[in-house]
């Protein structure tokens, strides 16, 4: 122990506690060193260890030997056809991957990619990502080379103030927490059909739909809605149950009547892979633009809400313009065309 009175002089005091602080840090091996050899164990293999890491096959030798002299143990037999994990080696690198995979997981949601473009990151609706904005998104990303777009379709509601996204497209009744949000379109329901099958079932009006061919969504309270909104409540859902968006591709192969909203619908009819028999719709939810809350919109994100805004008035526009096939509905359907549901 040092001389009391040496302690106060104010410099070696502080080497004093310098000292005692490197005494009491972590004893650990040089990182690289641990990096280079979880990689060889895990790859079994010390050139696929070099090209993982991007280093010489020689630097990966180098590191594993100066880790086992500083454990004083040997983690790796050399052969004459490479190398193979002694017990100790075994043991330290499960250990090590796990350490390093925890290291990982903590430290992927800080970091943030070198943003050399403007980047837009989108997290959508996987139905109208799929079916909508799919086809259009190189429209708006032609317009605007010098930005980098990223669209997530999910149907998990992500944490604006914990993910990296500029905005959300969200389909239901509005009302979530923690974000700011706009409507961009509400979400008219019609029934939607293969054109083949109206006439192989002689379909003229929805009290001619076959209860058996309508197939079932996620939300259960729609077809009775839409039947009722069309006069044509004697007829009993029990159709196939589909979830979320696959009634349209089931529709699309010609197996039975889809109720959907238009906009996911729209470029199947423009095609005419889908047929818009009536024209009753009824209307329960929406699209919206969701965002961070009290978040200033970045210049890309200012374009693509007007973009976005834009399009999907182009679409209902194009879709309003469609004949429909039973256009001459009875009185009740046309009173009750987009007839709003209550919340």
């Amino acid at each position: 122990m040092p001389d009391r009175r040496l302690l106060q002089t104010p410099l070696l005091y502080m080497t004093c506690n310098i000292l005692l602080y490197a005494q009491m840090a972590r004893s650990l091996p040089p990182l690289n060193a641990l990096k280079a050899f979880e990689a060889a164990a895990r790859h079994e293999s010390m050139t696929l260890a070099a090209a993982e890491l991007n280093i010489a096959h020689a630097a990966i030798s180098r590191h594993i030997r100066k880790l086992e002299t500083t454990l004083r143990t040997q983690l790796f037999e050399r052969t004459g056809r490479g190398v193979i994990l002694t017990d100790d080696g075994r043991a330290l690198a499960r250990s090590l991957t796990e350490a390093l995979d925890l290291i990982d997981n903590a430290t992927r949601r800080f970091s943030r990619a070198p943003r050399r473009r403007q980047r837009l990151t989108i997290t959508s609706d996987v139905a109208i990502a799929t079916h909508w904005l799919a086809a259009r998104i190189g429209g708006f990303a032609a317009k605007n080379p010098s930005m980098e777009i990223v669209v997530d379709p999910t149907h998990r509601l992500v944490d604006f103030t914990r993910e990296d996204f500029d905005f959300g497209i969200r389909f239901g009744a509005g009302g979530w927490k923690n974000v700011e949000s706009e409507q961009l379109a509400a979400a008219e329901f019609s029934v939607f059909c293969h054109p083949r099958l109206l006439k192989e079932r002689a379909i003229r009006s929805p009290p001619d739909l076959p209860g058996e061919l309508l197939m079932q969504e996620y939300d259960w309270t729609l077809w009775p809605a839409w039947l009722e909104a069309a006069g044509a409540t004697s007829v009993v859902p029990s159709g196939s149950a589909l979830l979320h968006d696959l009634t349209l591709n089931a529709a699309e192969a010609g197996h039975g009547f889809a109720l959907a909203d238009t906009i996911v619908a729209a470029d199947a009819l423009f095609t005419g892979r889908l047929a818009r028999p009536f024209p009753v719709s009824i209307s329960k939810y929406g699209y919206y633009l969701v965002s961070r809350p009290g978040g200033t919109l970045s210049k890309s994100a200012a374009a693509f809400r007007l973009w976005i805004k834009d399009e999907l008035s182009k679409t209902l526009a194009a879709v309003a313009t469609l004949s429909v096939p039973n256009g001459r509905s009875s009185p009740k359907e046309a009173r009750t065309k987009r007839r709003p549901l209550a919340r």
